[in-house]
């Protein structure tokens, strides 16, 4: 699973979508490489609960990406 933060400018917190398992790192970095070059337009994601997130290029100041290996553990026991 690949998760993205994306922060936006004037928003206090960032955005964290989680995207569905048969979404490919590499595509999704060309699609925002294609985005951010031209500074316009809406940056169009999936989630993995099948949910479209439309995130405008020109307010974004930041985004991180990366591959979720493991779990997520909740508890003392974690």
């Amino acid at each position: 699973m690949i998760e993205i933060k994306i922060g936006l400018t004037q928003v206090a917190r960032e955005l964290d979508i989680e995207l569905s398992k048969d979404t490919s790192k590499e595509e999704i970095v060309s699609q925002i490489e294609k985005m951010m070059s031209t500074g316009e337009g809406i940056l169009w994601l999936t989630n993995r609960k099948n949910s479209k997130i439309a995130v405008p290029v020109s307010k974004i100041s930041f985004i991180e990406i990366s591959d979720e290996l493991e779990e997520r553990r909740v508890g003392f026991g974690a």
